[in-house]
């Protein structure tokens, strides 16, 4: 099955953790205006620790292709701290179940194997030229 390449890219952005879209489908303003009565309390965006350093990245290749590099961890945490200031994070209930039914198929796509190597073979990554260090997901 043939995928476009806006489909993938979509795909890739979602497997390097950029479920924000699919959080605000569950935290909505309104939803988020609820659950703050009745949500358990979790730790604030301030009051969380700082963010662990990051580790010393690898040279690309294919088999790492996929992960993050340290400026795309570095957004990542940006986008989180931003959304946190918007919204409520619910992590129970209702609305975070939701939230578990939604992502689960999208995580499995992801993860299919049919998808990286497709992605491989239309982006032909990695370029001979990529010197991006790689790093685990944080």
């Amino acid at each position: 099955m043939a995928m476009s390449g806006r489909a993938l890219q979509w795909l890739r952005a979602a497997r390097q953790g950029c479920l924000v879209a699919l959080t605000c489908l569950a935290v909505t303003p309104a939803t988020a205006q609820r659950a703050a009565r009745t949500a358990v309390p979790g730790i604030k965006a301030d009051e969380r620790p700082a963010h662990p350093p990051l580790p010393q990245g690898v040279p690309t290749t294919p088999e790492n292709i996929l992960l993050p590099t340290p400026n795309e961890v570095k957004l990542g945490w940006e986008g989180m701290a931003a959304v946190e200031k918007e919204y409520t994070l619910i992590r129970e209930g209702p609305a975070a179940e939701r939230l578990a039914r939604v992502a689960a198929p999208v995580a499995a796509a992801v993860n299919d194997p049919r998808l990286t190597a497709e992605y491989h073979h239309i982006y032909n990554v990695p370029k001979p030229n990529d010197r991006s260090l790689r790093v685990p997901f944080q």
